[in-house]
């Protein structure tokens, strides 16, 4: 699993790394000069806490979350006034509130850390109640002040992988790996970066270099099982997703891995069960949300609006009964998405009209509410687009790209752009279509797949049965592949 994989049901406050903007964060004292060589410092009293810390660390590095959150716990019982280990905490799973929690009390003892840990807490902090401002400048600081740091670079690659620049992204984890070639998560990040940009070959080396480093980590044969699963080599993904398993019973991302095989093979039913499993033996809420996420999309692929729409609602139940507010915002967001593909433009305007009341809760943290309401109103131009109201579209998109852009949302204006390259699609604009699309996420199915229909409507034939192939043949789950999946299958198919 990738570091970036944590995000998809839209749990806001996960690892959220870096970017490179030029303001200063609140709190720092202006611009803090370089550090060559150095990484950020650590400050404990206690040598048992530390140990601990730098064992969570690892795990936290290489998306074992649920493995690190209680070795950040018993680093705090070991030093209560461990200012890091409570930050670090706060980004590795729970609710809303307890990632507050921790952070709060991060923040509380930040005067007694170093200068670059009281500005890693201060990222953390924005990360957890979504202030993307305060975010990305903070950690551009710490990246100045730290560009030697592995981790740091780490995190910035990140960030440019959870915004959808994968180009940008392997830089980073290249100068990570550079750094200490031994740096495990690096290799992680870095192969996934490589098959992100079609570098098939770098990818497994870089992957099979992760196993070599943590060959008894559930993490690595996940990592390698997904690459194999991109290659569509389904039966060998299985053997490394079971290889995980048998590492950790309760590594829930092998089980979730192990039904993506099922749904690619049309098998949903065993996907559903995989799924199950996955919820079952997770340790932690975010394990256990993914595993309802994923069941949903199994749906979705099957055609079977009407079962996803309620599978969605389950999910929102269980996200409200274990404190997970953002997460149920995004099932609306998510259902509205499919109800739009599915012409159903009414049934999606009442999950928005529900995702924007839920906004409206004055308990919620307001950075985050107003990055929710961004996606809320990007979702409201497609369903705008679909009833051809698209002039009013397109004006609703203008004040979204302003929100998104003052709100350094680089992900959301990457996001925006695909809307918008769909909307021209339906409008019959195949040239205006092509041009936000060469501006939306890249390394993505429903992007390929609206390029592919704007490639068609132009006449370009070749082009377009090459995009749709790609898309026929992408072997990497989410809910927009779902959504188009079945399409470009049947599109292959008419123009042979």
């Amino acid at each position: 699993m990738n570091a970036m994989a944590r995000t998809v049901v839209g749990l806001l406050a996960l690892l959220a790394p870096l970017a490179s903007h030029s303001q200063s964060p609140p709190g720092a004292a202006g611009k803090k000069a370089a550090q060559a060589g150095r990484e950020m410092p650590v400050t404990t009293a206690s040598k048992e806490a530390r140990a601990l810390f730098e064992q969570g660390r690892d795990h936290f590095a290489n998306s074992e979350e649920a493995l690190a959150a209680p070795l950040f716990e018993k680093a705090i019982q070991k030093d209560e006034r461990f200012a890091l280990a409570y930050g670090y905490r706060a980004l590795s799973g729970g609710g809303l509130e307890v990632r507050r929690k921790y952070v709060d009390r991060a923040v509380a003892l930040a005067e007694g850390a170093s200068e670059g840990e009281k500005l890693w807490i201060q990222t953390a902090r924005a990360a957890v109640y979504g202030d993307t401002p305060a975010f990305v400048a903070g950690n551009d600081a710490l990246l100045a002040m730290f560009p030697d740091d592995k981790r740091i670079q780490l995190r910035v690659g990140n960030y440019y992988a959870g915004v959808g620049d994968w180009t940008r992204a392997a830089k980073h984890f290249e100068r990570a790996a550079a750094l200490d070639p031994d740096f495990a998560a690096a290799q992680n990040q870095l192969g996934y970066a490589r098959m992100s940009t079609g570098d098939m070959g770098g990818a497994e080396k870089a992957l099979r270099r992760y196993v070599e480093l943590r060959p008894n980590a559930p993490n690595a044969h996940d990592s390698l099982a997904e690459f194999l699963m991109k290659e569509g080599r389904f039966d060998d993904s299985i053997s490394s997703y079971q290889k995980a398993l048998a590492i950790d019973p309760s590594y829930s991302s092998a089980w979730n891995g192990i039904g993506h095989c099922h749904v690619l093979r049309g098998r949903y039913a065993e996907a559903r069960d995989a799924y199950a499993k996955s919820s079952a033996v997770a340790p932690d809420l975010n394990g256990k949300l993914l595993a309802r996420h994923w069941r949903t999309v199994s749906y979705v692929h099957e055609g079977k609006t009407g079962e996803a729409v309620g599978s969605f609602d389950e999910l929102r139940s269980f996200a409200d009964e274990n404190g997970a507010p953002f997460s149920a915002i995004w099932t609306h967001l998510n259902a509205a998405w499919v109800l739009v593909e599915a012409d159903a433009v009414g049934a999606a305007a009442a999950q928005l009209d529900a995702a924007a009341r839920r906004i409206g809760n004055p308990s919620l943290p307001a950075p985050g509410r107003a990055g929710v309401e961004i996606a809320v109103q990007r979702m409201r131009v497609m369903a705008l687009a679909r009833i051809h109201a698209f002039e009013e579209a397109r004006a609703l998109a203008q004040k979204n790209a302003a929100a998104a852009a003052a709100r350094q949302d680089e992900g959301a204006q990457r996001w925006l752009a695909g809307v918008l390259a769909w909307t021209e699609v339906e409008a019959g604009n195949p040239d205006a279509a092509l041009g936000n699309a060469a501006r939306a996420v890249r390394d993505n199915a429903w992007t390929i797949y609206v390029e592919a229909l704007a490639r068609e409507r132009k006449g370009e034939a070749a082009e377009a049965r090459k995009g749709f192939a790609q898309v026929a043949r992408w072997n990497q789950n989410d809910l927009g592949y779902a959504l188009v999946r079945n399409k470009a299958v049947a599109k292959v198919g008419a123009m042979q």
